[in-house]
């Protein structure tokens, strides 16, 4: 998980079950973590300095108090984007 003063690129709100209101957070952060996972390839396994972002959010019962995981480019989070008539981020 990146810092938690990681330069914030958007914030917005999602509804949990339509009702609960959870904020949602896009930052930028320069280590993308590996899985650690000696099964995995180390492209996955291991951590990479290199210029990513992760989209954390918080869960309704607010524990933990961050949860997400990270994209490579906001590129990839634009193809992951709501469709046209769901809400913004």
């Amino acid at each position: 998980m990146p810092p938690k003063d990681a330069p914030i690129v958007k914030r917005g709100c999602w509804l949990y079950d339509g009702v609960v209101p959870c904020e949602v957070r896009i930052v930028r952060h320069d280590i993308l973590y590996g899985s650690g996972d000696y099964e995995d390839p180390p492209e996955f396994a291991d951590d990479r300095e290199v210029e990513c972002y992760y989209l954390l959010f918080h869960t309704p019962v607010g524990e933990p108090e961050w949860v997400g995981g990270a994209l490579l480019s906001l590129l990839l989070m634009r193809c992951l984007s709501p469709k046209p008539n769901s809400e913004p981020l």
